[in-house]
Parts: structure tokens; C-alpha cells; sequence
């Protein structure tokens, strides 16, 4: 009996001993493979890195003359014409959106330690403080954006013009955050440098001069563009054209406007607009008002009127009587600060002719 426990403790021990041999290779195994992992992880960031940060740079490259450009515009801008700055300023808004949309494409696969949304954020910061550059200059000088590409030269809603105060804060606001933008730079930069690959960003600096961008700089360049000559906002509407629908019937040297037998009357009516801003809301209304036998009515329609342009509008059809006589009164109310109205007001004397006896 004691011989055959023997046996089966020497078996034991031998179990145990295999057993343990097995663990330990599984264990080996397990931290080989750690190993080979992590080095392959490693490699596989350092690749993506530098992938990123290729791209990267050339995105950083193409900014540089948005900046530089940015830095001119600021400085000359009192002195340009409206066309010409309003194009430099869609350029730039264009060009830097480019950037931004390309920014996005930088970060899949994702480099390392979050470097990807921290750089998207600068790119996007510089965007959008161009474009709230824009957007303030436009309001400030009652601007239009020119109509984006494939649009079919739509007319854009134009918004209401804004104060220089308003303007002020709101430049001074770009300028904050386009100066927050080129300070992320740095630490940006020194953060993958310390990931796997010690990928290298180049030293992108937008604004060469922050000076440009400071609340006095702002102050001081509203200033400036609300006294220039050449960018002043005029507001000049003028009535240029009626037609009636029934035509006038040939009368020569008479003083009144003589239509044939209706009940109805419509109204074309063109205005012009010689200022320099775009007028977003221009109402043309005609009356009628009975001098003999007629009926009252009025109608209205609206418009966007842009500098240089004219707008025509097809008013609803007015009521008339056959035989009568009226006064048709074409007006139109001027936009706040014009102050020559003469031309936005035009008075008829109309006769419409007795119905004759196949009329209707």
C-alpha cells in the first residue's frame, strides 16, 4: 500500500512539474507577443505622424499667403473701391474655407495623442476669423457677397447694416480669435514632435503683425472705412420706367394717359438704383384714385435692388371701370438716408374710354 502511494506522488509531482512547464511557455508567449504588438503599434504611429504631418505642412504653406494677403487688406482697405474689396474679400473667405475642408482630411487615420482636432481647430479658427472679417465689413458698408460659384448669380439675402461700434467689437473679436489660432501653434507643434515618429510641423504664423488685429487697430480702421470716399454708402433710388398693361392708345398732345375699355389695369414699373449699396427691400405700390366715375385700388410688390442694377416688377392687376377717370400715383419710399425723393414718386391723370357695345 505504501509503495503504491508512492507511485502516485511521484506521477503527482511529475503532473504538476509538466503543468507548470506549460504555464510557463503560455506565459512567454503571452509577453512576446506584448512586446510584438507594442513594437508594431509603435511603428504603425510613427508612419501615421508623418503622414499627418506632411499634409499638414502643405496645408500650413497654402495659408501663408492668405495671411500675408489678410495683412495687406487691412491696410489698404480704406483706399479701395467696393468691387475690388468686396472680391478680395470673398477670395480670401474662399480660399481659407478650402483650407479648413482640407484640414478634415488630415486626421483619418488619426495621428497620435489627439494632434488632429487640435490642428483642424487652428485651421478652422483662421477661416472663420476671415470670414467674420467679411461679414463685419460687409455690414458695416452695406456690401453684398458676390453669389457663390454654380448659384446662377442668385441674388443673397442682405442683411441689415450694423452700427461702427458693433463693427468695431466685431472685427476686434476676428482679430482675438485668428491671434488664438497662430499661438496653438507652438505647443501643437512640440506635442507630435514628442509622439512616435518625432514628426515636425513647420512654424505657420498667420498674422505677421497682431498689431493689425488689436481693439485700437479695429477702432481706428472703421474709422477710416466710414469716412472713405470710395467706399461711401449712398442710397439712390429712382423710379426710371412705367408701363401700363392694357398700352396707352396713341393720343398725341394729350395730357392725359388714354387706355382702351378695361376693368382691369396692370402696372410694370422699373427702378434704379444709382447709391452703392444694395436695397433689400424695395416696395413699389400704384393706386388708383377716382377723379370721374372710377374705383379705388392700390397694389404692392417687392424687390432687391443692387448697385448699378435695375428692378422690375410686375405689379398684381389694379381695378378700373370703362369710362372713367383716375389718378394713378406709381411711388416708392426711399431708404433711410436719401434725401432727394423727387424721383421715387410719378403721378398720371388716366382716361379708360366708355365700354362699346361688343366690349366683354
Amino acid at each position: 500500500m505504501a509503495r503504491w502511494s508512492k507511485k502516485r506522488s511521484t506521477r503527482s509531482i511529475l503532473g504538476l512539474v509538466v503543468a507548470g512547464a506549460l504555464m510557463l511557455g503560455l506565459i512567454g508567449i503571452f509577453v512576446n507577443g506584448v512586446v510584438t504588438s507594442a513594437s508594431s503599434s509603435t511603428s504603425y504611429l510613427s508612419v501615421i505622424n508623418q503622414s499627418f504631418a506632411t499634409q499638414a505642412n502643405a496645408i500650413f504653406t497654402a495659408q501663408e499667403p492668405d495671411g500675408q494677403a489678410l495683412s495687406r487688406l487691412l491696410v489698404n482697405m480704406p483706399n479701395l473701391t467696393r468691387p475690388v474689396l468686396e472680391q478680395k474679400l470673398d477670395a480670401l473667405a474662399t480660399s481659407t474655407a478650402a483650407s479648413a475642408a482640407s484640414a478634415a482630411d488630415t486626421i483619418s487615420p488619426a495621428p497620435s495623442a489627439g494632434i488632429g482636432p487640435r490642428f483642424v481647430a487652428i485651421v478652422e479658427q483662421r477661416a472663420k476669423g476671415v470670414k467674420m472679417i467679411r461679414s463685419a465689413v460687409e455690414r458695416l458698408l452695406g456690401m453684398t457677397p458676390l453669389p457663390p460659384p454654380g448659384t446662377g448669380g442668385s441674388t443673397p439675402v442682405v442683411k441689415p447694416l450694423i452700427s461702427s461700434s458693433e463693427a468695431t467689437a466685431r472685427l476686434s473679436a476676428a482679430g482675438a480669435l485668428l491671434v488664438k489660432a497662430d499661438e496653438a501653434v507652438g505647443p501643437l507643434r512640440a506635442d507630435l514632435a514628442r509622439q512616435p515618429g518625432h514628426a515636425q510641423l513647420k512654424r505657420s504664423v498667420f498674422l505677421t503683425a497682431r498689431t493689425l488685429v488689436s481693439p485700437s487697430s479695429m477702432a481706428s480702421l472703421v474709422d477710416q472705412l466710414t469716412s472713405s470716399s470710395s467706399l461711401a454708402v449712398v442710397h439712390d433710388l429712382s423710379i426710371t420706367a412705367v408701363s401700363l398693361t392694357p398700352a396707352a392708345l396713341p393720343t398725341p398732345g394729350a395730357t392725359s394717359t388714354n387706355l382702351p375699355p378695361t376693368t382691369r389695369l396692370v402696372v410694370t414699373v422699373v427702378v434704379t438704383n444709382h447709391g452703392t449699396v444694395t436695397e433689400n427691400a424695395v416696395v413699389v405700390t400704384a393706386s388708383l384714385t377716382p377723379v370721374s366715375g372710377g374705383v379705388s385700388s392700390s397694389a404692392s410688390a417687392q424687390g432687391v435692388a443692387r448697385p448699378g442694377g435695375a428692378l422690375s416688377l410686375v405689379l398684381p392687376a389694379l381695378r378700373t371701370k370703362p369710362g372713367s377717370t383716375v389718378t394713378l400715383t406709381v411711388s416708392v419710399p426711399p431708404p433711410p438716408g436719401q434725401n432727394n425723393t423727387s424721383s421715387l414718386t410719378r403721378t398720371y391723370t388716366v382716361v379708360v374710354a366708355p365700354a362699346t357695345p361688343n366690349f366683354g
